[in-house]
Order: C-alpha cells, then structure tokens, then sequence
C-alpha cells in the first residue's frame, strides 16, 4: 500500500509531516499518537485499515516534523485541536473518525467538542489522567519526562536496535520506532526535546478535565490495555468517569500494554472496522 509523506508550511513559517495511505475518496480515519512518538507510528495498523479506509496521521507539533510556536499555552488540548482542525482544513477528507493514542486521546475529545465528528476512537488514551495516579505529582511527572528525553540516548543505531529488540520489539517495529530518533553529535537521541515533553506534561497533567470532557457529542470507543494488572482498577476507575460525560463503549484489548496498536495491531484494527461499521 503507498503511503504519501507531505510537509506542509504555514505563512508563519510552522511545518506539519503528515503521512497518509488509502483513498482520498472513502472515510477518513485521522491518527493521532501518543508523547515522543510520531505518525509513523502507526504504519502497521494503517497498512491494515487503508483497504478500506483513508488513513491520515500527523506528527504532534515538536514531534517528527512538525515545528511549534513557543509557550507553554501552545500545547494545551484546546490550542492543539485547533492546530489539528487547521491541518485538517488543509486536506480533502470525508466522513471523520478520531483516532487517538495516550495523550493524543485528550486531544481527540477537545476535537471532538469543538467539531462535528462520526466518531472518536481511543488507543488507551483519553481517559486516565496522569493526576489520578496514587503517589503522582506534576512536579514528578514532569521530572520524568524531562528525564526521559535526555537520559534515552544511544552510541549507535545498533545499540539502539539491540536495545528495543532484547525488550522484545520485532524488527518491523524497532523500524518505525526509529523514525522518533534523531542522529546528533555522534548519537541517537529522541527528536523531541525534553522542555516540550515539560509542556505537554504540564498542559495534560489534569486531561481529560471536566472542561474538556462536556459537551463531547460523538460516541466514543475505548480500546484500554490489561497490562500491567494492577493497573486495571485504575482504568476501570478512570473507564467509569468518562462514561459519566460520553456516549461511551469499552471493549478490553487482551495481554497488551500501553501501546496497544503495536501490540496487537490485528486485534485493534479488527475492533476499529466493527465500531464504524456497525
């Protein structure tokens, strides 16, 4: 399946990377991923999907190829759904389904608030929020990530791919996830750096708020990860509170971690295809 890579360029000078597959001329389903990774994160389950539907994924601005306005305020839901509907302006889509991973779920319900959508269709994402987690903070939260970005460096791309496939990602995988990387100054580090992951945190620390959360209109899937366990009162907790404000269904993605769409990409594509075409 072709997939098309464009850069798109604003007159203030922002870039967007989208990538897409499929045809222009059947429903859309757009892909939003998750912090520090990228649209082409979604190359596997898009292969699946785009027979019979378009699929279009864009990189987060800070993320991939996409650029950012700087401030703090620019990486808030509201700010980043309306930089999504500006993109989105740009293409010729019809018949829109959100599709969002971890805190690309926040976004999706602010879209989906903002502008009419067919539906809104959560990776484990949109529904936890980072200040439920017993013993979290903002301060620690933001640590951490911060953390991340500077600590995940590599001497070399083999390292890196030894690393990722000990911890027990296939090849295919290890291939996309390198597309998050960057080569600089003699080693591979992630592209996003570690003062905008600091913003995201701080922006998304308290999403989906009670703000964000009212008056979404469209239904909503919730495709929700069983691993770690003890997590899973958490997510049944947290499951539990969207349903309060969202025409919300919940279907369990067995044996799969966070990142369920590398996990069991065959079993998400299969539950997305029954959601739109029910």
């Amino acid at each position: 399946m072709l997939i098309i890579e464009e850069l798109i360029t604003y007159e203030s000078g922002l870039q967007v990377g989208i990538r897409s597959w499929g045809s222009e001329n059947t429903t859309t389903l757009l892909f939003l991923h998750g912090l520090g990774s990228s649209a082409a994160s979604f190359a596997e389950i898009a292969t699946l999907l785009s027979e019979r539907y378009r699929i279009l994924a864009v990189d987060l601005p800070g993320h991939g190829e996409s650029t950012f306005t700087q401030g703090e305020k620019f990486f808030s839901v509201e700010s980043l759904a309306m930089w999504v509907l500006s993109v989105l302006a740009k293409c010729n889509t019809k018949d829109i389904h959100v599709v969002g991973h971890s805190i690309g779920g926040n976004i999706g319900l602010a879209i989906a608030k903002m502008q009419p959508i067919k539906s809104l269709i959560l990776l484990d994402g949109g529904y936890i929020r980072s200040c439920s987690i017993p013993g979290n903070s903002l301060e620690k939260e933001v640590q951490m990530a911060e953390q991340h970005c500077e600590s995940y460096v590599f001497d070399s791309w083999k390292q890196f791919e030894t690393e990722l496939i000990d911890g027990g990602l296939s090849q295919s995988l290890v291939e996309l996830a390198k597309l998050s990387m960057k080569d600089e100054n003699n080693q591979v580090k992630l592209k996003m750096a570690s003062d905008i992951a600091g913003n995201y945190v701080r922006q998304h620390f308290y999403e989906p708020s009670d703000a964000t959360l009212t008056d979404v209109n469209a239904p909503v899937l919730l495709l929700r990860s069983t691993l770690p366990k003890e997590f899973n009162a958490l997510r049944e907790k947290e499951a539990a509170r969207l349903s309060h404000f969202v025409s919300l269904t919940v279907e369990k993605v067995e044996d799969t971690t966070h990142d369920i769409y590398w996990g069991r990409p065959d079993v998400v594509a299969s539950q997305i295809i029954q959601w739109i075409e029910k």
